[in-house]
Parts: structure tokens; C-alpha cells; sequence
């Protein structure tokens, strides 16, 4: 379960559970539904649960979780601000192209930057936890923002431009 991550640096551990480490804790926590459910069912059943929560989170709803919140945010890019200090990030396809730096500046959502965000409780340590979505959930993220336009996605407001 807890392995020594050798690439990651001195001190850094991956953490890793598989439904098969978590199988022995549902059969400790719940001894009378052992006998209905095995453990290629319990498998099948949090595919289903991972599904439906990456389905909900897509579609604009929060996931409240005893160990916080998970969402989509949204947030106004400030794009003069960002240009002027350089931080706006390059398109390399369109600039190799166009043959002149060319920057990303989202006009497809209104100048609107979206991400996965998990809104911790206090406990959490920032340094200690990390939330690390799979590939395919990253991805589909803005590929679901260019097929619906306008979708609704919790805003972060920025009283100031963020450096």
C-alpha cells in the first residue's frame, strides 16, 4: 500500500489505495454484508461510485465528502495584467504555425480559467495532502467546456490581480 516512490525524490511517498486495500476494511465494517457482497462486487460498486461523483463534479454540482469539497472552479482571467507580466501561457501549436508567439487567452469562455479544485478542511495539512485527478478527468474537463457553452461553475471572485 505505502511504497517508496524513488523517483519522486528523498523522503516521498506515493500513496496508493486499490479497492483491494480497502475490501478488509468493509468486511471489519460491515461483517453482515460480507456474505451478499464479494469483493469483485464491492469492486464494481465503487467503479460506479467513482463514475457518478466525476459525472456530478463535470456537470457544475459539488461533491461534499467528509475529507472536503471537490468542484470545478471558475475564474476571470485578468489578460492585460497577465500579458504585461509575461504569464499568460503560450500556444505553441498556433505560434510554430504563425511563426510569432501566439498566448492562450481563452476567449472560447469568455476569458474564464477553469480547474479542479479541493477545498480541504482545516486538518489538512496544505504541504502533507494533495489532490491529484486521474489523466482522463483532466481531460475531460475542457473538452466537455468546448462542447457546452456557458456552463455554470463556481466562481472564484479576485478582489485584487493575483502576481
Amino acid at each position: 500500500m505505502w511504497e517508496k516512490n524513488l523517483s519522486r525524490g528523498k523522503g516521498k511517498y506515493k500513496a496508493e489505495l486499490r479497492a483491494k486495500d480497502i475490501y478488509p476494511f468493509f468486511c471489519q465494517r460491515y461483517p453482515k454484508l460480507v456474505e451478499t457482497i464479494d469483493q469483485k462486487k464491492h469492486k464494481e460498486i465503487l467503479n460506479d461510485y467513482i463514475e457518478l461523483s466525476k459525472t456530478n463534479i463535470l456537470n457544475g454540482r459539488i461533491l461534499d465528502t467528509p475529507i472536503g469539497k471537490i468542484f470545478i472552479q471558475k475564474m476571470k482571467m485578468p489578460v492585460g495584467y497577465l500579458q504585461s507580466k509575461g504569464k499568460l501561457k503560450l500556444d505553441f501549436h498556433t505560434s510554430m504555425k504563425l511563426k510569432k508567439k501566439v498566448f492562450h487567452t481563452n476567449d472560447h469562455t469568455s476569458n474564464f480559467r477553469m480547474q479542479i479544485v479541493w477545498k480541504r478542511p482545516h486538518l489538512f495539512k496544505k504541504n502533507y495532502y494533495s489532490f491529484l485527478p486521474v489523466r482522463g478527468f483532466k481531460r475531460a474537463l475542457p473538452a466537455l467546456i468546448k462542447s457546452i457553452k456557458n456552463k455554470d461553475y463556481v466562481i472564484k471572485f479576485i478582489s485584487k490581480y493575483q502576481s
